[in-house]
């Protein structure tokens, strides 16, 4: 199984490359390959990475469904299970919903700082 899941995460990195070539990395099409890497990244442990994957498909999400639909919700969900699981210090990074967007951002100003988050700074 472990054969196979290696070579599917091959397959989506390749396929959201192209995604993102094409279209552009704001595209729901991208968001949707984003939110399936994430899965396969979590199934492998990279808890940092798919927390990324997912956080970035809750924005797109966000822009094209809106806060408060199904969809985004549950990538939001998923960025904070990846963070929850990886509270330890193994590089999770706690983010907070922002705006009427959807949009997640770094919650703690460590965070912010790290990451120069534009958005954050604002606030």
């Amino acid at each position: 199984a472990l054969g196979r899941n290696k070579e599917a995460l091959e397959k989506y990195e390749e396929s959201l490359r192209i995604k993102i070539k094409n279209v552009g990395s704001e595209h729901m099409s991208v968001a949707k390959s984003e939110y399936n890497l994430a899965i396969l990244k979590l199934s492998e442990g990279k808890k940092g990475e798919a927390a990324a994957l997912y956080r970035h498909a809750a924005e797109v999400y966000g822009r094209e469904y809106g806060p408060d639909h199904s969809e985004t919700l549950d990538a939001v969900r998923q960025v904070r299970s990846c963070e929850d699981e990886d509270a330890d210090g193994g590089g999770g990074e706690q983010v907070r919903r922002v705006g009427d967007g959807g949009q997640t951002h770094h919650a703690t100003n460590e965070a912010r700082r790290q990451r120069g988050c534009a958005i954050c700074s604002a606030q």
